[in-house]
């Protein structure tokens, strides 16, 4: 399967997207006074703007500490807006990159119903079947990237200690984006998560969420990072954040979706 992906042009190689593009910077004093101001300062938002361009470099030693570290050492990302501070290193970092999941999705959905339709597999046959409808933006876009999921095989995470896991489809999709029908049911869906990746000595990822009845009608798109909840205005730049977020602090793919989000890299 891995194999066909890659022949599709749909999966990349193992070649991270921080090797191919990464840049080194040597890092700067840790307690200049931008810094430091970042470090306790969240009014003025402006001023937080100027303040975080200012210190991209100065800043690059704190952005080996762990998501939630970073998030408590800065606290105007934990403001609902703080996704954009991060998105503005994304885009320091991979300038190229900027507009790419936006300008490049159709052409990605295109080959990826295409795939599907070779596969010949019952439950994709039947759910591509959706595609024949006439759907919203954001109800398409939905489909197409729950479909990604059904496109891999399962897979087998090793940790030493901690036992093996196989995470079913469910699993994988909720790993890498996850839909509710209310609002109050985001916590305790996380929650669930949270407990089962301690399990296997994991943690959880940022996370897009979806809410809403269907697709077609969702009320809230949110990427969650921790106990922070950015709200963003559609599924595509939930998708677009927290892969950002991700790259901009160095942090890892979730296990169970390893292979889905690899497919979001290769046309990011």
């Amino acid at each position: 399967m891995r194999r066909q992906l890659r022949q599709s042009g749909l999966l990349p190689s193992r070649s991270s997207i921080h090797e191919k593009n990464a840049k080194n910077h040597d890092a700067s004093d840790e307690n200049d006074d931008d810094v430091t101001w970042l470090k306790n300062s969240v009014d003025f938002w402006t001023d937080v703007m100027t303040r975080w361009d200012a210190t991209y470099h100065k800043r690059a030693p704190f952005r080996n500490l762990s998501i939630i570290e970073y998030m408590r050492t800065f606290p105007s990302l934990q403001d609902k807006k703080g996704y954009t501070l991060i998105q503005k290193d994304f885009n320091q970092l991979y300038p190229h990159l900027e507009l790419k999941m936006y300008t490049n999705f159709d052409s990605f959905a295109r080959k990826i119903l295409a795939y599907a339709k070779s596969l010949n597999k019952k439950d994709v046959t039947e759910y591509i079947q959706i595609f024949e409808n006439e759907l919203n933006e954001d109800s398409y876009n939905c489909h197409v990237l729950f479909l990604l999921p059904m496109l891999l095989k399962p897979i087998v995470i090793k940790k030493k200690g901690t036992g093996v896991w196989k995470p079913s489809r469910v699993e994988i999709t909720e790993g890498f984006i996850c839909h509710v029908k209310i609002a109050g049911e985001i916590k305790p869906s996380l929650e669930r998560r949270r407990s089962k990746l301690a399990t296997y000595g994991l943690t959880l990822q940022p996370t897009p969420i979806l809410v809403g009845e269907d697709f077609a009608s969702l009320e809230k798109c949110y990427v969650a990072v921790d106990d922070v909840f950015y709200e963003v205005p559609t599924p595509l730049k939930a998708v677009d954040v927290a892969f950002s977020i991700i790259h901009a602090l160095n942090a890892c793919y979730p296990s169970e979706a390893e292979q889905v989000w690899l497919i979001i890299q290769r046309y990011k």
